[in-house]
């Protein structure tokens, strides 16, 4: 029976509260360090929810991401700015989408670490043509936009 060494973190953002398995490398983590990890989207800020152990490969998603390196001041420091571009670009969409006479509202706004894209998840009860409004925030923001529609209780888990 192969076992694996994983990590379980969590990311702060849409998925509160769930646990994700990632490859600890050679790192010494303990809970709460903050960590930088390979996802599909990219490098994310992540916070260690459980320390190193050995798990059974069949438990596993293959393959498994891994670990970057602990957060550095210089991360934290990238993260706290991401988070004031968060509230602008939410600030931007939610007036944006009023202009527009969009039925939709804003709940969030997450950056992708590298500052590549940012995700806007919003509510809506039904189909919103949002593509003038991807636009121009993309004029404003200078970065890819994807928009997210989430559910009623996706949102009250965001906030």
């Amino acid at each position: 029976m192969a076992e694996q060494k994983i990590v379980g973190v969590k990311f702060e953002g849409t998925e509160h509260g769930k646990i994700y398995y990632f490859d600890p490398q050679n790192l010494e983590l303990k809970l709460n360090d903050r960590v930088i990890v390979e996802t599909s989207h990219g490098l994310a800020m992540a916070l260690v929810a459980f320390e190193d152990r050995m798990i059974d490969e069949k438990e596993l998603v293959e393959p498994l991401k891994k670990v970057i390196r602990k957060a550095t001041q210089k991360d934290l420091d990238v993260q706290k700015k991401l988070k004031e571009k968060e509230k602008f670009a939410v600030s931007e969409a939610k007036k944006l989408s009023e202009k527009l006479k969009l039925d939709m509202q804003i709940v969030n706004a997450e950056y992708a670490f590298d500052e590549s894209k940012v995700i806007i998840n919003f509510t809506s009860d039904g189909r919103v043509d949002f593509r003038e409004l991807v636009k121009i925030l993309a004029g404003i923001l200078k970065t890819r936009i994807e928009l997210r529609q989430v559910g009623i209780r996706d949102k009250a888990k965001m906030l």
